[in-house]
């Protein structure tokens, strides 16, 4: 594997790493060290996953009625009230 191939695997390992624990102080060197030779890219993209992981298996509870209600005051403004 080329030398950029192993930097991109690493970034990858760490941002994985980041998104399940806090990385240690050196893993946050490394980590921005590599970034900036690789600016493209998508830090958060496991952040984003271990969030959706996390909504996915939460218990489904119902919204609470005031929250209900504002969405759908807010969804009847921006996509016009038909009623």
């Amino acid at each position: 594997m080329s030398q950029s191939g192993l930097q991109r695997e690493r970034v990858l390992e760490l941002l994985a790493e980041r998104a399940l624990m806090p990385l240690s102080p050196e893993e946050e060197v490394e980590l921005a060290s590599l970034l900036q030779s690789d600016p493209s890219s998508d830090t958060g993209i496991f952040d984003r996953i271990t969030a959706a992981v996390a909504i996915a298996r939460a218990p489904e509870e119902p919204l609470p009625d005031w929250l209900a209600r504002r969405l759908e005051l807010d969804a009847a403004r921006f996509f016009g009230a038909t009623e």
